[in-house]
């Protein structure tokens, strides 16, 4: 990440970085959004403390931390139709 920082930085340029780990776009990224079924359901820049999509909050609770000792990792509920018929947080 720190030479795909650099070249960014030198050359002038953006990146699109499509992730399910957060904890590294929050890292990176200047603005965060979150899809889900094909459609916007949240979008935040980092260290925005403001609520989040259900979503969003899965894939924060699916990271593993230092420790975590966990079997399974928790899921976000299937409802795919709903998220396809426009269940966006995006203004």
């Amino acid at each position: 990440m720190a030479l795909l920082d650099g070249l960014t930085r030198e050359r002038g340029r953006a990146v699109l970085l499509i992730s399910h780990n957060l904890r590294l776009v929050n890292g990176f990224c200047d603005e965060v959004v979150v899809l889900r079924a094909g459609r916007t359901v949240d979008r935040f820049r980092p260290g925005d403390d403001g609520e989040r999509h259900p979503y969003t909050q899965a894939l924060h609770d699916a990271e593993p931390r230092h420790g975590d000792r966990r079997h399974r990792l928790p899921t976000a509920a299937r409802d795919w139709g709903a998220a396809a018929a426009g269940g966006s947080r995006d203004a």
